[in-house]
């Protein structure tokens, strides 16, 4: 074993570009590092296999990749809360870097802006590159010309809750993710700022998810809690790192390891099993005037949505399929009454998300499926 590359900055509390993800170019023998968490030295660097100095091949920060044909495709984050906002693509052959901006209002499947887009994993399939971030996926191909369409999924608005500090796995010719509850967290809010992050971060809207993706279909083969941090396939089994408490960080972070370490070994054929039944909890005041939702409903036969108003209101649903090319939603409205609303949601197909037309604050929902 050898050390190829050591860095320090030598300070108290700023630290280097952590390195989030690897990719091996085999083009050019090297290793291209996502380095996006951190407070200097942040961007796509080159390294030999051989070890040396790294080299800056793009200052914008990075936090996830995965190659993509002939090319390694990376996220541009450009803050943390802000998300992902550009995906940018580094030709192997040619050694160019193309950075491709990403519009969320032009480019959602269901004509919403997205809020919180964190970066989560990403992965490559059906030719498309798919990047997992807070409340949705975006899939596409920019190098070819193809703009990357945001599907919404499990956006729950201000909440931890997401495909974050997590893989994507093609298991089956599908591809297997998890969408974690609690994936970050303040345990002791010092400031206005960090209570107001506490307050959304700590909360837990439902149980972590596996969802298996094949297009059109996306389907959610199992529910877990907290969240899921890994998961490999060995044989006939998938073996899922799991653990009971969130990524904590500045003075929150402490010298006695936090929460229950696990890992669970379950049999693919859950892949192809009925749905497990779910329950997510949703407040006005997390979604605000923001679309909402995003679930797939796929193995339901009861699935249903409790709405307990403070006004009355009209309720769109946005009905779509993670379809390749991207088709738009179709949309449903429904009255909401002041006080509380049942609505059948066993006519719907594939996957629904939902916005109120009047902002409710007051207002909690709950998403029922069995």
């Amino acid at each position: 074993m050898d050390l190829l590359w050591r860095e320090c900055i030598a300070h108290e509390s700023r630290w280097a570009g952590e390195i989030s993800d690897i990719i091996y170019d085999p083009v050019n023998d090297r290793l291209l590092l996502a380095r996006g968490d951190g407070h200097e030295n942040l961007g796509i660097y080159s390294l030999s296999r051989s070890g040396g100095r790294p080299s800056v091949i793009s200052h914008n920060k990075t936090l996830k990749s995965f190659p993509l044909s002939d090319y390694a495709c990376f996220d541009h984050t450009a803050s943390w809360r802000g998300g992902v906002r550009a995906i940018q693509c580094l030709d192997l052959v040619e050694n160019k870097l193309e950075t491709f901006q990403l519009d969320y209002a032009k480019n959602s499947i269901d004509y919403n802006v997205a809020f919180f887009t964190q970066s989560g994993c990403a992965v490559s399939a059906y030719g498309k590159y798919m990047h997992f971030v807070g409340g949705g996926v975006l899939i596409g191909n920019p190098i070819a010309g193809e703009n990357m369409t945001f599907y919404r999924l499990f956006d729950f608005g201000l909440s931890g809750y997401g495909p974050l500090r997590t893989v994507a796995l093609p298991v089956g010719g599908g591809i297997l993710t998890a969408f974690n509850a609690y994936t970050h967290g303040i345990l002791y809010p010092r400031t206005e700022e960090e209570k107001m992050f506490a307050e959304a971060t700590n909360r837990i809207v439902g149980p972590m998810v596996l969802l298996y993706i094949t297009p059109p279909q996306a389907k959610i083969v199992a529910t877990l809690g907290a969240r899921v941090t890994s998961i490999e396939k060995v044989g006939d089994k998938l073996l899922l790192g799991t653990s009971t408490t969130a990524n904590y960080g500045a003075l929150d972070a402490g010298p006695v390891d936090a929460g229950w370490k696990d890992v669970l070994a379950v049999d693919t054929n859950m892949l192809f099993k009925d749905s497990p039944p779910a329950t997510f909890v949703v407040s006005g005041s997390q979604v605000l005037d923001m679309a909402w939702g995003g679930i797939p409903l796929f193995g339901y036969r009861y699935p249903k949505l409790v709405i307990s108003a403070s006004r009355d209101n009209m309720l769109t649903v946005y009905i779509y399929d993670i379809s390749i090319p991207p088709l738009q939603a179709e949309e449903d409205r429904l009255k909401i009454a002041r006080g509380r609303n049942v609505v059948d949601l066993s006519s719907f197909k594939g996957i629904i998300s939902f916005k109120l037309e009047g902002e409710d604050e007051r207002m909690r929902a709950k998403i029922i499926l069995e």
